[in-house]
């Protein structure tokens, strides 16, 4: 039997519509074809174990650490578009909180405060925040004291019992926070935001057949776009999935082939001589094995990998 969970955002006052989300997605594959899906969510699982399970159907997990730790383990399905605040198209933001007590209004005034993280391999608590305080540091040292919580939301409980003066918490968590738990933002301001990264992708077993992510990506997208599930889609948060697909794989592949592209609105192809850069979190050369990217397109990009 397989297994999923969905430990980024399961916040338990939302938990019968996540559970809803899922049992649609079970539905779906089930009419697909696919057999031993699991029914139910497991929750208060170790993230580490269930990202490196042979049998994981689905679950989600912070961009950094699929392009990282968890590189050889897993297969990427596709990345959310969320809808709180400082998200947008597949990308999010942390906010940097600070306890109003505390007399700092911008970054730089929070030097030598007590900081909270969630976790030492999170992007949104952690890496987001050290790229903006590195021009700021005193021989590698700018806050006080770095504790280290399990959660952006135990950030947050430790900020309101005094015992930290500021926390980096991506804005999915913060909405969530705001609608369901306005009492741990109380008596916090933000500072500053962080730059913008894609957000916390879904994710599978990097041994799952081609068949089972296609029609894992097929379900999600098909649950999202459902009539009647606009009242799903905003409680979690989320406007729909990042699919690189196959048009506009097409279109990329003829344009870097014809060096012409047509600026929006015009009728007429227009020569260009530029450079194109992208990135991914995705082993690319694993897409193309699976048939899922373009041969050609790969290597017109011209993929170089960076551990």
């Amino acid at each position: 039997m397989s297994i999923a969970c969905l430990p980024w955002y399961d916040f338990e006052e939302i938990r019968p519509i996540t559970d809803r989300f899922w049992f649609s997605l079970v539905e779906r594959l089930t009419e697909g074809g696919f057999a031993a899906v699991p029914q139910r969510l497991m929750r208060e699982v170790d993230h580490g174990q269930i990202l490196a399970h042979p049998d994981l159907l689905l679950s989600q997990t912070c961009g950094y650490v699929v392009a990282t730790t968890a590189r050889d383990l897993v297969t990427l399905v596709g990345t959310p578009w969320y809808s709180a605040p400082g998200c947008r198209e597949g990308y999010y933001t942390s906010v940097v909180l600070v306890r109003d007590e505390v007399p700092a209004e911008t970054l730089a005034e929070t030097r030598g405060l007590r900081c909270a993280v969630n976790e030492p391999w999170s992007h949104s608590g952690v890496n987001a925040l050290r790229s903006l305080v590195a021009p700021l540091h005193d021989d590698g040292r700018f806050f006080s004291k770095v504790t280290r919580t399990g959660s952006h939301v135990a950030s947050l409980c430790l900020l309101q019992r005094g015992d930290a003066d500021l926390a980096c918490v991506d804005r999915v968590t913060a909405e969530l926070v705001r609608r369901h738990r306005p009492h741990l933002l109380a008596g916090l301001h933000p500072v500053c935001e962080t730059e913008p990264a894609p957000a916390p992708p879904f994710v599978t077993a990097a041994t799952a057949a081609d068949g089972l992510v296609t029609a894992l990506r097929d379900a999600i997208g098909d649950v999202l776009t459902a009539p009647g599930n606009a009242e799903l889609c905003e409680t979690l948060l989320l406007d729909g999935v990042e699919l690189l697909s196959d048009d506009l794989q097409q279109t990329l592949a003829s344009v870097l082939e014809r060096r012409e592209a047509h600026r929006i609105g015009d009728t007429v192809g227009r020569p260009f001589d530029v450079r194109v850069i992208s990135s991914s979190t995705s082993d690319l050369m694993r897409a193309v094995n699976q048939g899922s990217f373009r041969a050609d397109l790969f290597y017109r990009l011209g993929v170089v990998h960076f551990t």
